[in-house]
């Protein structure tokens, strides 16, 4: 958990563009991708990965999952059964894959 002294020093324009080329990604990024991307080690691209999912925990309805030291954005596993609906009752929308929409989660 963040405390708020610790919270002050988090470098959260850096996290917001983590979160941006999580976002873009096609798929599962390594640590090492992420931290090249953004000119930092792979322990501190790691720190940041941690400390956007406690954020996303605590606030929002997505996830970091990872997956063999490799990670993705993917919907909160608790909302499961509420995705499945809103696509069941008629959505325009394209389901997400399974792993998109957390069956299976594994997160950080």
């Amino acid at each position: 958990m963040i405390d708020s002294s610790e919270d002050n020093q988090v470098d959260w324009q850096l996290i917001t563009k983590l979160e941006a080329l999580l976002f873009v990604a096609p798929g599962l990024s390594s640590v090492a991708q992420l931290g090249a991307a953004l000119e930092i080690s792979n322990s501190k691209a790691l720190r940041l990965l941690e400390i956007l999912n406690t954020h996303y925990k605590k606030f929002h309805g997505i996830r970091l999952q990872r997956i063999n030291a490799r990670f993705q954005l993917t919907t909160a596993p608790e909302y499961g059964t509420l995705i499945e609906t809103f696509f069941r009752a008629g959505s325009d929308y394209t389901p997400l894959s399974s792993s998109s929409r957390g069956v299976g989660d594994r997160c950080l």
